[in-house]
């Protein structure tokens, strides 16, 4: 992807003369002492330079316009008198400083003290890929974990002459193709459903209820797990930068609680649509999600195919197109291991959905199979549009975060409304204790595998998502925790 590193090139300075080469701008999760490594490269290892100019500032946000703001200072300290320190240094913000480093060693390091949910710009005279051999990442806090630069850009100026600018190279590609394989994966459920029903089994039986309820008790357990141990606190992290506690206590609660309510409200929408298209039975028609307690159905109504049809596939879209726009929030400002698992949750809780939409079409809504399949699918499909624009989507790190925030209220709402009370019932088995065990067991293994992923979870960091393959500019995004 050209546009940040064009347009930020553009934006800091084009192809005028510069004072400095690269520049990134960094957000601290936690207090205390960054590491900054230097290294050697090459079959006969040597530093690109024997040293380097840099000036560091504090930045109001982790943000294109928080690095802008800041140029102007930078390059003023760099073309002013610097301060030449070792190998070993600590460095403050709002200086300059000529770096030297060590010869005789293969790595040089200087340390930049930092404090708990603050920002700072790196402006420095070389890329740091110059300087990465071994080191997985050129900044680290004091737990080791790597830092990314939120935002980065590049001075093209020909004066530095420098050969090794892999990082254009690098910053000019990013993560689309994940993203667009991340969402259509989650569209392989419409077709998983359409299989299940049609071909394997008969959706009337009592084996085809009882798969359902357990895979809608296993859904519950997923999302409930993924809104409480990763959406939300994740969400609060993101929603407390630069706000008391208070403030980012009310702004976390109330976004949560706007979550519920979007889920809340499109459902209800979904059943004002129905009724008014004039449903015929609609005391008989049943919860999506609920079709576990459906008994067999009467042949349908020619008028019921796009009586019930349309609510479904409106409501499929816009949940779907929601459930794109999260997936590209967080293949944006996430690592790839934190989107991919999402990825896994939304296709698990989308499984038991739409084998109980494709249930309600054919034999509710009187479609064929093939027409609930490819309309299914084109909804499903919405999830990529979602994603595509969160991506490109050039948004804060609050907006990132009440984004999640906001997914987590709608699985919350979605787990505990919806899925809750067709999994809290087994009377309509004929062993209903065996199917309440069973029932909480299936949950609570839903919830455990989310459980798992806190054991190598790591905190979104503002725009890391751009490039998990953009070496130092944007690896590994601890961004500081």
């Amino acid at each position: 992807m050209l546009r940040p590193c064009i347009f930020l090139s553009l934006l800091l300075g084009g192809n005028a003369s510069c004072s400095w080469e690269w520049a990134g701008v960094y957000h601290a999760h936690e207090g205390g002492m960054l590491t900054w490594t230097f290294e050697k490269k090459g079959t006969a290892p040597q530093y690109a330079d024997p040293g380097m100019a840099v000036a560091l500032r504090s930045a109001s946000a982790a943000t294109d316009a928080g690095l802008t703001a800041v140029k102007s200072a930078a390059e003023t300290d760099l073309n002013g008198t610097l301060t030449t320190v070792q190998s070993g240094a600590v460095l403050s913000l709002n200086a300059a400083y000529q770096l030297q480093f060590d010869a005789d060693s293969w790595i040089s390091i200087f340390k930049i003290p930092v404090a708990a949910e603050s920002n700072f710009a790196v402006f420095a005279e070389h890329f740091p890929s110059e300087f990465k051999n071994l080191m997985p990442s050129v900044m680290r806090n004091d737990h080791g974990e790597s830092m990314s630069a939120s935002h980065t850009a590049a001075c093209d100026s020909d004066e530095h002459g420098h050969d090794d600018h892999d990082d254009h190279a690098e910053t000019s590609t990013d993560r689309i193709g994940e993203v667009i394989a991340g969402s259509l994966l989650t569209a392989l459920p419409t077709l998983v459903g359409i299989v299940l029903l049609v071909v394997a089994c008969n959706p009337t039986s009592t084996s085809f209820k009882t798969a359902l309820h357990f895979s809608n008790s296993l859904a519950a357990g997923i999302l409930l797990a993924a809104a409480v141990f990763l959406f939300l606190p994740e969400a609060q992290h993101m929603l407390a930068v630069g706000k008391t506690e208070p403030e980012a206590a009310a702004a976390w609660g109330s976004t949560i609680v706007a979550g519920w309510l979007v889920g809340a409200i499109s459902h209800l929408a979904g059943d004002v649509v129905k009724n008014k298209c004039g449903a015929e039975g609609s005391g008989e028609q049943k919860d999506d999600v609920a079709v576990t307690e459906a008994e067999n159905p009467p042949a349908p109504a020619k008028n019921m195919m796009w009586v019930l049809g349309i609510p479904i596939f409106c409501g499929d879209f816009c949940c779907n197109i929601a459930d794109g726009f999260v997936l590209g929030t967080a293949f944006r400002a996430c690592s790839a291991s934190f989107a991919w698992k999402l990825v896994g949750i939304i296709i698990a809780h989308e499984l038991p959905q739409e084998v109980a939409d494709v249930y309600t079409l054919v034999f509710k809504a009187g479609m064929k199979w093939w027409q609930a399949t490819l309309f299914n699918f084109i909804c499903g499909c919405a999830a990529v549009l979602g994603a595509i624009i969160a991506y490109y989507s050039d948004i804060s790190y609050e907006a990132e975060g009440t984004v999640l925030c906001l997914a987590g209220g709608v699985f919350l709402y979605v787990s505990l409304t919806e899925l809750a009370p067709s999994v809290t019932s087994s009377k309509q088995f004929s062993s209903p204790l065996v199917i309440a065990v069973a029932t909480v067991f299936v949950f609570i293994v839903g919830a455990a595998c989310i459980g798992l992923i806190l054991l190598d979870h790591e905190h979104c960091s503002a725009g890391g998502g751009h490039g998990d393959t953009h070496g130092d500019t944007h690896g590994d995004t601890h961004g500081g925790h």
